[in-house]
């Protein structure tokens, strides 16, 4: 089955050779290069929210399914 992270994982890649590319043929500065690194940059903080929203659901709870008690909260 594929998920909406594989495809993101998968643009994130090729997102990630187009950028190398576009910096080995014209530069890092080069105004082609810097946009195609921001637009991987959007796709990394896609793929970090999604993991983070997926990870924080699941330690929400205990071995037993139960939300947290106030007094089981970590306080920072």
């Amino acid at each position: 089955m594929i998920t909406y992270k594989k495809i993101l994982m998968g643009q994130i890649h090729w997102k990630r050779r187009q950028m190398h590319a576009q910096a080995k043929q014209y530069g890092l500065t080069d105004k082609r290069t810097v946009m195609c690194s921001q637009e991987l940059d959007e796709l990394l903080n896609k793929l970090q929210h999604l993991e983070m929203t997926s990870s924080a659901g699941s330690q929400l709870s205990t071995e037993n399914d139960q939300p947290l008690s106030k007094s089981k909260a970590v306080h920072y």
